[in-house]
């Protein structure tokens, strides 16, 4: 027995020194690598800022990369000076590229410390379907998940995001310092690994898969998603929606526009088959006590910049028409005694 106990401690000893070597010789390289690898982390935590106390009411957009504005305004981006016009209103985006409920869930805790007026939500129908092999799942944003909410949290459908219970509550350790900094070196570590030179010699590495809206076919197929309340990223939304709601905070959920005439050109569209799909969603959201609004029709092809339901100017300013009395009732709404 004295000796089993003597190999199991040498084996660990020698995994903790190889451990501290590589980190003394490739922490640095390792670090900065992670760094590099989980940006966005420190991206949110600057986005996900306080509001100037000159400012009445907020208004905060959670969406992906339909609404984030970085190439050209998107719809909040150019409704955001007139709500400071018309009603001292500030906004702020909090989006990113192929979000979906699971991290607008994930980041629902951070907003609503921001305490807003109304919350705003972009229900893109391409997020329904199940992610497989992307790496964009900002699973660790689960972290940042209230503590309150965690029991309601492990009760979830998060096994599609390959998210047990042990690592959602493991994810804790990155809410500390040293947590965060350990992601960043072990992560960084294992990407140097897996992108060493030295495994040239076996030949060229399978290319990611890359999403081009541009090609048509496989971006208005996407949209083909049959919808229940059993779909684990309509669980995610209602889910999302009632943590707001339950805080005291407004909430509206936009069935985001999609190219509905490029669909019946290119695949195939049956208004009525859609319409179905959105009372899903709809249901779901007030359930959870939000406002469904429905606009998976309300743009055109000229509309839109690409199939991916991205908007053109156009577009984006159609939207920002729609959206502007709806935003103003509903802060009116919530400030009134």
């Amino acid at each position: 027995m004295r000796r089993v106990i003597v190999i199991a401690l040498s084996f660990v000893l020698a995994l903790a020194a190889g451990a501290w070597l590589t980190v003394q010789s490739w922490g640095d390289v390792a670090r900065f690598a992670g760094h590099k690898l989980y940006a966005y982390r420190e991206g949110y935590r600057t986005m996900i800022k306080r509001f100037a106390p000159r400012y009445q009411r907020y208004v905060v957009w959670m969406g992906d990369s339909t609404i984030m504005g970085i190439a050209q305004p998107s719809y909040p981006q150019f409704l955001a000076p007139r709500l400071l016009d018309e009603g001292h209103i500030a906004s702020q985006v909090v989006a990113g590229a192929a979000f979906d409920f699971y991290n607008y869930y994930f980041l629902m805790g951070p907003v609503l410390d921001l305490e807003p007026d109304l919350i705003v939500i972009v229900a893109h129908l391409a997020s329904f379907n199940e992610k497989r092999g992307t790496k964009f799942t900002y699973n660790d944003l689960c972290s940042m998940i209230p503590t309150d909410e965690l029991p309601h949290a492990l009760r979830l459908p998060l096994a599609p995001r390959r998210l047990s219970a042990a690592r959602l509550l493991l994810a804790r350790l990155l809410r500390t310092e040293a947590g965060e900094e350990a992601l960043y070196v072990t992560e960084g570590l294992r990407t140097l690994w897996a992108d060493g030179a030295a495994w040239d010699v076996l030949g060229p590495k399978t290319p990611p898969p890359i999403i081009d809206w541009r090609a048509i076919y496989p971006a208005v197929r996407a949209y083909d998603v049959p919808l229940t309340r059993r779909n684990p990223t309509v669980r995610m939304m209602e889910a999302t929606v009632r943590m707001a709601t339950s805080h005291g905070r407004r909430v509206i959920v936009i069935g985001s526009p999609i190219p509905h005439m490029l669909m019946r050109e290119r695949w195939w569209y049956d208004s009525a088959v859609w319409a179905r799909r959105y009372a899903v969603l709809r249901a779901a959201v007030e359930d959870a006590g939000g406002t469904f609004l429905d606009l998976h029709e309300a743009i055109t092809t000229e509309g839109f910049a690409d199939a991916g339901g991205h908007f053109n100017e156009k577009g984006a300013l159609h939207m920002a028409n729609l959206l502007q009395p709806v935003v103003t009732k509903a802060i009116a709404v919530r400030a009134t005694p």
